[in-house]
């Protein structure tokens, strides 16, 4: 009986070790698949949203579009070329019904058997099947909306991509780059194939790959091609090169699929060293089985953190991930309990943290954020980096007031013990945040950090105060500013626009030597539109560089026009955008309107404002050199209020120094008086001309014309005038003569 005793024992214990074994490999299967479908169904989210916005930005392009004859046509599709390369188009054009393309390229071809021209002509916003491009022959994907005139669709507005620029949208990183996706329709052919190296090569469709992949592969191929054909998603095992896991969900456009696959190591790496331990552990301390499994168990834990902390931990910060944090936040608001306040939050100029000091001292200040977040937040409240120096949290509030004190606490700490690597250092650390009070907890985490980011961007300029509340005003704002950007287009076509001149004055004698020429918007009603409004928003949305083009051409004309009347000219300056030192063609495009209206250029002038971008510098230098080599005399407006003003002086080819009102300002004060007698000097020494901006009073003129400044421009003299008005200044006479005080 004895000697039974220890083969059932064994037998016991083996019997037990199996039974173990297999309920962990069930539950670490269980959690495997539940983790794939939880990022699958959140990238499946961003793809729709990154499709639908491009829906979006199609539609409303298309309501703004009026489509007359054949030459207006292909003038507006070249003007679409400003979208090409914001968005990644490879070109946009319109197509007329007779399917005759014209592209932002100045191309022209037909597209009548394009099936994505004849849905969108039947009234569909459409994003075509994988096709072959009729320029060039490469692989393309289409977007495509109707265009309507009196209600009736006069044409098709289609942007297309080349299949690799859509590849970089639909590419989703999973599994720290060991996971990837294809997108394929749902008879199996492939869309958007994968780059990834555990991906089938060259690959046409799926479901054929799959088969000839792997005989063992002919039933997961089976449930695919018969569930996707019902719409239906899900998930499978199949062979490729490796092991892989598939979960597969249908997408909001046509009848595309998203794959998502990570290979069965990455995630049963985990569950393979705990059977194998279990399994060697088991053989060699068979006598002392009740250790076993306590180490076993203590094995389990370990590992499942490991693979937690792989899938949802910042590896710079060691905060949660951005994937761990949406999936925590869910869960603090479907409990229901307590009030919540979303928080979104940035760093104010972090980019120049790693250009003046480098990127450690870069990543040790998002790491001593991360720890101040950890010490400010209690129980349940959660937080996580999603990029950069971008951080979510969510925090329990009782009163706004409690909420304020702690982060007034927060971001004390932030400002005033700063991280060791810049304890000897003057460059501040200053937070900017953004606070929503969740209302409804239904609501979608990424509709809750839209609005805290949007309270966010309301401060993101101010050094004075940390952080803002979000309320139904900002949303309102943000209306009002998409209804302005809608009317600016609307305005630069109905010649709303006007130049008003403001003059600039010899400080010894008075008489005007030229002028600055200024935007103003008049609408229709005889009200006006603040620059200070419009001209933000204008660089936002990207219409700066027309309202740029627009004004320069208007001062040629109107020169044009004063020196055909007689009047005695002066030298105009106008603004150039940053965004316009971008077209290599602008340069000769601004010299061909000067020789077509008969300008010399010495009477136009180009304005630059100074940058606190030191990185592109050598771009910029370029850039603005080919206009200098053109003959254009070049203004540095606002100079001495950036990080870059003697890397400017230096490498910028620059005629004239503007300086800013704020040193104008100051220079009652001794050092104010000694900073800018020493800029007018290093100016001088550099054989630059210099400008004061702001002059307002009889003083601060008299002290310019001791310092040897060679001309004012401020309200002292003048305020900007309608054309009409600076005209009596210029009317029949040489400016030498003209004075105006």
């Amino acid at each position: 009986m004895k000697l039974l005793v220890v083969p059932v024992l064994c037998l016991i214990f083996f019997v037990s070790l199996f039974s173990y074994a297999e309920n962990v490999k069930d539950g670490f299967r269980d959690q495997e698949r539940q983790l794939l479908r939880e990022m699958s169904v959140l990238n499946r989210r961003l793809l729709d949203q990154e499709i639908s916005q491009r829906f979006d930005l199609l539609e409303e392009v298309a309501r703004r579009l009026v489509i007359d004859d054949d030459r207006d046509v292909a003038k507006t599709a070249v003007a679409l070329s400003f979208y090409d390369e914001r968005y990644s188009f490879k070109r946009m054009g319109i197509a007329l019904p007779d399917g005759r393309a014209f592209t932002s390229e100045g191309l022209v071809f037909s597209v009548a058997d394009r099936s994505y021209f004849k849905k969108s002509l039947m009234g569909e916003t459409v994003v075509s099947q994988k096709m072959t491009d009729k320029i060039g022959g490469e692989d393309i994907i289409v977007f495509s909306t109707p265009v309507y005139s009196d209600g009736q669709v006069s044409a098709a507005l289609f942007a297309t991509y080349s299949l690799e620029g859509f590849r970089e949208i639909t590419s989703i990183d999973m599994f720290s780059g060991q996971g990837y996706s294809y997108v394929v329709r749902s008879n199996g052919d492939c869309v958007v194939d994968s780059g990834h190296e555990g991906s089938f090569p060259e690959m046409e469709n799926i479901l054929d790959s799959m088969r000839a992949a792997d005989g063992a592969n002919a039933q997961a191929a089976d449930t695919l091609e018969a569930m996707m054909a019902q719409g239906a998603s899900g998930q499978l095992e199949y062979m490729g090169s490796v092991s892989n896991d598939m979960y597969f969900e249908p997408l909001m456009a046509n009848d595309w699929y998203l794959l998502s696959i990570v290979p069965s190591h990455v995630l049963g790496g985990v569950l393979q060293r705990v059977v194998a331990w279990t399994a060697v552990l088991g053989g060699v301390l068979m006598a002392v089985f009740s250790v076993l499994v306590l180490l076993v168990v203590y094995v389990d834990y370990q590992k499942r953190k490991a693979l937690q902390r792989f899938l949802y931990v910042d590896p710079l910060t060691g905060a949660a991930s951005y994937a761990k944090f949406c999936m925590e936040a869910r869960k603090c608001l479907d409990r229901h309990s307590g009030k919540w306040a979303f928080v979104a939050m940035d760093l104010h100029q972090f980019k120049l943290v790693n250009t003046l000091f480098g990127p450690e001292k870069g990543d040790a200040t998002l790491q001593f954020v991360s720890r101040e977040w950890e010490r400010t937040l209690g129980k349940d409240e959660v937080f996580g980096r999603r990029h950069g120096d971008n951080f979510e949290v969510l925090m329990r509030y009782e009163t706004v007031d409690e909420l304020c004190r702690r982060l007034d606490g927060f971001c004390y700490r932030i400002v005033n013990e700063r991280p060791p690597m810049h304890q000897n250092e003057v460059f501040l650390i200053l937070p900017v945040m953004g606070i929503y009070l969740v209302r409804d907890f239904s609501e979608d985490i990424l509709d809750l950090q839209n609005n805290a980011r949007l309270a966010c961007s309301t401060i993101k300029e101010r050094n004075d105060v940390y952080y803002a509340f979000f309320n139904n005003e900002m949303k309102e704002k943000q209306l009002h500013d998409k209804r302005l950007g809608d009317d600016m287009e609307l305005a630069i076509e109905n010649n709303e626009f006007m130049v008003y001149y403001q003059p600039k004055v010899d400080p010894v004698d008075s008489k005007v030597v030229g002028a600055e020429a200024l935007i103003r918007w008049r609408r229709p009603d005889g009200s006006f539109v603040p620059p200070s409004v419009f001209i933000p928003l204008a660089e936002h949305n990207g219409l700066i560089s027309e309202l740029d083009r627009f004004m320069f051409r208007q001062v040629c004309r109107q020169q044009r026009q004063w020196r055909g009347d007689g009047y005695g000219l002066v030298p105009v300056s106008v603004n150039l955008s940053r965004v316009l030192l971008y077209s290599q063609s602008l340069p000769e495009e601004y010299a061909r309107i000067l020789e077509e209206n008969g300008i010399p250029f010495e009477n136009i002038q180009l304005e630059i404002t100074e940058s606190e971008d030191c990185e592109n510098m050598e771009f910029i230098a370029g850039a603005v050199q080919r206009f200098h080599d053109y003959g254009f005399r070049i203004l540095m407006d606002d100079f001495g209020t950036g990080y870059s003003s003697m890397v400017a002086l230096k490498a910028l080819p620059i005629d004239v120094v503007k300086l800013d009102k704020s040193f104008i300002d100051d220079y009652k004060s001794e050092k104010g008086r000694k900073i800018l007698i020493s800029m007018i000097k290093l100016a001088q020494m550099l054989d630059m001309e210099i400008t004061a901006e702001g002059v307002e009073t009889e003083e601060q003129v008299e002290f310019m014309k001791m310092t040897g400044c060679h001309n004012i421009q401020g309200y002292y003299f003048s305020r900007p005038l309608p054309g009409e008005e600076f005209e009596k200044l210029l009317m029949a006479r040489p400016c030498a003569s003209v004075i105006i005080k």
